[in-house]
């Protein structure tokens, strides 16, 4: 532990604090992405928006960019605001949409996967997607 070498000026606050990230990378995937005319996987943007509840779709729509992000398909990543991800998440639960039992950053809607990864200080998404 560093607080055992480091003397207490080291730190310029020494106060624990839980890390709150600012933004989110939202990323729908699907588990059978399509191929495009050009042979390569991509994600069916209409078949995301159709399985989203109204409200959620409409907090997203416009702001998804294509992104190379995971698993060798496309994904659609949406950056949002914390105060945005919370805000998407209650429109899901209101649809009655739960958060996976086993990883709560991963909502299934029909064969849409999002998955809600926060961006960590050094300014990457926490996904583990290889982005």
């Amino acid at each position: 532990m560093a607080a055992s070498w480091l003397p207490a000026s080291a730190w310029e606050d020494p106060t624990i604090r839980p890390y709150v990230p600012s933004r989110f990378a939202v990323c729908a995937s699907q588990p059978t992405p399509q191929p495009d005319d050009y042979g390569s996987l991509r994600i069916d943007r209409n078949r995301v928006f159709s399985a989203l509840p109204a409200r959620a779709a409409d907090l997203l729509r416009g702001s998804a960019e294509p992104s190379t992000w995971g698993w060798g398909h496309r994904m659609l990543c949406f950056d949002l605001t914390t105060d945005e991800a919370r805000a998407l998440a209650g429109s899901l639960e209101a649809a009655g949409i739960r958060p996976d039992a086993t990883d709560t950053n991963y909502y299934w809607i029909e064969d849409v996967l999002l998955d809600f990864s926060p961006y960590m200080p050094d300014g990457e998404p926490d996904c583990g997607c290889g982005g």
